[in-house]
């Protein structure tokens, strides 16, 4: 019986990394710049992670993420959101409009709460 339950929680894992890339290490992967900026994260269709950048205008989705960014962020769901710095490296150059592909680098200073109805 624990065995199986062991199979299922790896199988889990597995699939949960599988739709968010976990890499080595962002910088290996960016094809633009990388920075840190303050930002809300949330869960969007109960599969994708985006970041509006405060102040701004922008989105940011999440593509690939460090091992240690995951585990930061992995307890999101639809009815939490994440406030922190995300340290972020752009996988395509940033274009004027449009949803822009990032990995995360790590987050700082989160604050995880509930998202307003």
């Amino acid at each position: 019986m624990l065995k199986i339950f062991l199979l299922l929680v790896i199988a889990f894992e597995a699939e949960a990394m599988s739709k968010n890339k976990i890499v080595p290490a962002c910088k290996d992967k960016a094809e633009g710049p990388c920075y840190e900026f303050p930002g809300r994260a949330r869960l969007y269709n109960n599969r994708d992670i985006r970041i509006w950048k405060k102040g701004t205008n922008r989105l940011y989705q999440i593509a690939n993420q460090t091992e240690k960014a995951y585990s930061d962020i992995k307890h999101l769901s639809q009815s939490t959101e994440i406030n922190a710095n995300f340290n972020v490296c752009l996988l395509k150059p940033e274009t004027p409009s449009g949803i822009a592909d990032i990995c995360v680098e790590s987050v700082k200073d989160m604050k995880t709460s509930q998202m307003p109805e």
